[in-house]
């Protein structure tokens, strides 16, 4: 399997499962955010399956490699994983 595959098989299991087992929004105020929550643990996911040890190393990663399929990513904060 190619890492775009691994990607993409990773995102759909995350879509699927996601609405299962957050029933309620774990936001309810404000402008929501660029980035979904499954594309957020879709990339926590990867970046350690690939080894990568830091949040900022996933960010710098998928910011590197992969912006075409996240374009809203934005700039890497220490709340990446709390956005």
């Amino acid at each position: 399997m190619s890492i775009e595959e691994f990607i993409i098989f990773v995102y759909v299991i995350i879509e699927e499962l996601y609405p299962i087992v957050v029933i309620q929004p774990l936001r309810t105020r404000g402008f929501p955010p660029a980035v979904t929550d499954a594309e957020i643990i879709t990339m926590q996911i990867v970046g350690e399956f690939l080894g990568l040890d830091t949040d900022k190393n996933i960010w710098m990663y998928f910011k590197n490699n992969w912006l075409e399929w996240f374009p809203k990513l934005g700039s890497y904060s220490p709340d990446f994983t709390n956005s």
